[in-house]
């Protein structure tokens, strides 16, 4: 009996030995364990945490971005009429308002290796109120007096180098000799083209009377609008004459802006209604214009 009873304490006391390395183990891995979990947790929280867009962010410029400023760009406005071959060699008139396809080609590739972007007016008033900053050189290629080669020459070259165009249509003058069709016009617009009012029969707005005047710019512009059912906002004072009267009367009548005749670069601080052209001839060198 003495020997069983010593026996069963050895039992016992063995048991409390192995309980007490076995909890000791464990609040030893338990501390390491929360050891490791206080060192990995936050750099892998700080990994995981997602991207927040910052608050008031508009157009990708947030709070802090400076505010554009374009006071100080110029945009050329380059003036065209016929893009075509002269065949008279008496028509002078004619071959200083013309520019050969080729030469109009060549004109708009060195535009496009030098950085410019083709643009409309209605962009470039938003570029001059500094609604819009820009990336690209803006330039803005206009022609006057809807005659037939803008739609078969010109239209072509512009699609070829990716630009646009702004087209002056006198409106009384579709479908005659020489000039675009409606048809025509419909093309044009399909392909981006913008269209503009060059009134109703071209004529010196500064020698009509007040009534006339009216009816040569809402007229052109009108007629327009309902048969394409688009916006026109641009106009060009045939031959280039205006005085402050034809300019209030193109403002009262809803356009936005006026092209002028005038030799100049257009500027923040120009006049929308008496805006500066680049006439364009076969001569004319745009790395000696442009930079």
């Amino acid at each position: 009996m003495t020997t069983f009873k010593r026996t069963s304490k050895t039992n016992q006391d063995d048991k409390f030995k192995r309980g007490l390395i076995f909890y000791l183990c464990a609040f030893i891995f338990i501390v390491i364990a929360a050891i490791l979990v206080l060192t990995v947790s936050p750099s892998r929280t700080k990994h995981q945490e997602p991207s927040i867009t910052p608050p008031n962010t508009i157009s990708g410029l947030d709070s802090e971005s400076k505010p554009i400023d374009n006071s100080s760009l110029e945009i050329p406005v380059l003036m065209y009429h016929y893009i075509r071959q002269v065949t008279d060699p008496n028509d002078s008139l004619g071959k200083n308002l013309s520019v050969t396809p080729e030469t109009f080609d060549k004109q708009l590739a060195w535009l496009k290796d030098h950085g410019y972007e083709a643009i409309t007016f209605d962009k470039a008033l938003d570029i001059f109120a500094n609604k819009e900053a820009i990336s690209n050189k803006p330039v803005i290629i206009t022609f006057d007096d809807g005659y037939k080669d803008a739609y078969t020459a010109a239209m072509p070259s512009l699609l070829k180098h990716n630009l646009t165009g702004i087209f002056y249509v006198i409106s009384a003058f579709i479908m005659r000799d020489q000039h675009v069709s409606f048809d025509d016009i419909s093309m044009m617009i399909e392909n981006k083209m913008t269209i503009g009012c060059h009134t109703l029969d071209h004529v010196d707005l500064t020698a009509v009377n007040p009534d006339r005047l009216q009816s040569e710019l809402v007229d052109c512009k009108e007629s327009l609008a309902n048969v394409y059912s688009i916006p026109v906002s641009d106009f060009s004072y045939p031959s280039g004459k205006y005085n402050d009267e034809v300019e209030n009367a193109v403002k009262a009548a809803g356009f936005k802006t006026a092209t002028t005749t005038h030799s100049g670069v257009w500027k923040q601080s120009d006049d929308p209604y008496q805006i500066p052209r680049i006439r364009m001839s076969e001569s004319t060198n745009l790395s000696n214009i442009l930079k």
